[in-house]
C-alpha cells in the first residue's frame, strides 16, 4: 500500500535590497554605509626640543600619520549625494556617529526608491521628515549617469521631462530627431557657429552656446 502524502507549498516574501533592485533594472548600485565608508588620513608633527646642556643634536623632525572615520556629509550640508565612481553609482545610506570634540552628529540618511524604468531609477534622500532631495539614478549608451531633480517628480519619466530644456521641448514638437544621453539631449540644426580670424567661435553665433546643447555634426560620447 503506497500513500501520497501533499503538503502546502510555503512561499517566502524576501525584501530587496537596493543593490540588488538596481541590478533587476539594469544600473549598477552599491550602498555604502553612512558611517564608517569614508576614511581620512592625518599626520601629526613631531619635534625633539634640543635642551642647553643636555642634547647637543640638531632637532629631529617626524611626522606620526592617524587613520580616522569621518562623516560622508559636506560640512553642514549633512547630505551626501549619489556619485558615480569606477562604472558604479555610489548612495550612502544609514545613521553617522560621527563624534568630534565640539561636535556630534545624530542625522541619518534613508534612501526610497520612488519609481523605475527600464535602466533608470527615481529615487528620494530623506534626512529628516521635510528634508528630502531627488536624484534620477540610470545607465544610457553603457555608462552610468547621476542628476539631481529640484522639483519633486513622481515618475521616472517625470523626471526626464523636467529635466528637458524648453528648446528641446520645441525641437519634439516639431517632429525633429533629438537624441538623449543621460541627462544631455542634442538636437540637429543647419546653422554653424560663425567663427574669428582666430578660430574662435563668435559670442552667442553657435546653437550650442544659446542652448547649452552641441551643434549639428558634434558626436555622441
Amino acid at each position: 500500500m503506497v500513500t501520497e502524502l501533499k503538503t502546502r507549498e510555503r512561499v517566502e516574501i524576501r525584501r530587496l535590497n537596493l543593490e540588488e533592485f538596481g541590478e533587476m533594472v539594469g544600473v549598477p548600485i552599491k550602498v555604502r554605509p553612512w558611517w564608517g565608508s569614508i576614511r581620512r588620513r592625518f599626520s601629526t608633527v613631531l619635534m625633539q626640543v634640543r635642551i642647553d646642556g643636555l642634547e647637543s643634536e640638531e632637532p629631529e623632525v617626524g611626522r606620526k600619520e592617524h587613520l580616522t572615520w569621518e562623516c560622508p556629509a559636506d560640512g553642514r550640508n549633512r547630505k551626501k549625494a549619489p556619485e558615480v565612481q569606477d562604472g558604479v553609482i555610489i548612495v550612502w545610506e544609514g545613521q553617522c556617529g560621527y563624534k568630534g570634540a565640539y561636535d556630534k552628529h545624530t542625522h541619518a540618511q534613508t534612501i526610497e526608491v520612488k519609481s523605475v524604468a527600464h535602466q533608470a531609477m527615481l529615487i528620494s534622500l530623506r534626512l529628516s521628515e521635510t528634508a528630502r532631495s531627488y536624484f534620477l539614478l540610470g545607465v544610457d549608451g553603457g555608462s552610468p549617469f547621476v542628476v539631481q531633480v529640484t522639483k519633486r517628480p513622481q515618475t521616472v519619466d517625470e523626471a526626464f521631462q523636467w529635466l528637458m530644456p524648453k528648446k528641446v521641448k520645441e525641437a519634439v514638437i516639431q517632429g525633429l530627431d533629438v537624441k538623449r544621453q543621460g541627462d544631455w539631449f542634442f538636437i540637429p540644426t543647419s546653422r554653424e557657429p560663425r567663427l574669428h580670424n582666430a578660430g574662435i567661435n563668435v559670442p552667442w553665433s553657435s546653437p550650442g552656446l544659446k542652448t547649452n546643447k552641441l551643434y549639428k555634426g558634434a558626436a555622441l560620447v
